[in-house]
């Protein structure tokens, strides 16, 4: 009969049940991923409506309150530029 160890495996297990460890950080990894994909994918969302806008005339932009410039200043500015700053945010020109 043949006994196996499973030593190695016992503080993965116990690392797992205290937050810290591979498993743990492969998660939380993963969900700061996630949630990057969900940011980006609304940023594009949001250039996208803001293309739409940039194509109404002047009097239905004033009636929403915003000028034809303020749109097509949002709508060409790169999506990096929505990241907090101090990661890849850099200063738009006229920010």
């Amino acid at each position: 009969m043949t006994v196996l160890n499973l030593g190695h495996i016992a503080p993965t297990l116990a690392d797992a049940r205290s937050g810290s460890g591979p498993l743990q950080a492969g998660l939380r990894t993963l969900r700061r991923a996630v949630g990057r994909l969900a940011a980006a994918r609304e940023r594009m969302r949001s250039r996208r409506e803001l293309r739409r806008l940039a194509t109404m005339d002047d009097h239905i932009l004033k009636d929403i309150g915003v000028t034809r410039v303020e749109v097509v200043y949002e709508a060409e500015k790169p999506l990096w530029l929505d990241l907090p700053p101090g990661r890849f945010g850099r200063p738009w020109p006229g920010a």
